[in-house]
């Protein structure tokens, strides 16, 4: 079955990207508050995006990894993830990056890529 992921954030040259993936999934996640630093798993509920994502859908944080350009393309290519656009407010994209930031599942790196996105949302 394809997983749907979201891409949070980028490196500064575009190469790389931080992404989580999507979950219909609670195992331990809230609906409130939204953003659940855990245990036992930390999360951001997102509500029912629609379209394909017809049920109630959580960011897992313990699924966050970088993914190279190159390896992303292949697993769409190949069917483990699934390409699919899906429009979340700026309110709950804002919410789910310093929900993120918070969490003790990133590194520095990861942390700095956040930092940047979250610099940008705030000048949009």
């Amino acid at each position: 079955m394809p997983k749907y992921v979201l891409i949070i954030a980028t490196s500064p040259n575009g190469n790389d990207a931080l992404s989580a993936v999507l979950t219909s999934k609670a195992n331990g996640l809230r609906e409130e508050p939204a953003c659940d630093p855990g245990p036992p798993r930390a999360g951001y509920y997102i509500g029912v995006p629609g379209g394909i994502l017809y049920k109630p859908t959580w960011v897992d944080f313990s699924s966050v990894k970088d993914q190279d350009d190159f390896e992303f393309k292949e697993l769409i290519d190949n069917g483990r993830i699934a390409s699919t656009e899906i429009a979340l407010s700026k309110f709950i994209f804002y919410g789910i990056l310093c929900c993120l930031s918070k969490s003790e599942d990133i590194n520095n790196r990861q942390h700095k890529w956040l930092a940047a996105t979250i610099a940008a949302q705030g000048r949009v």
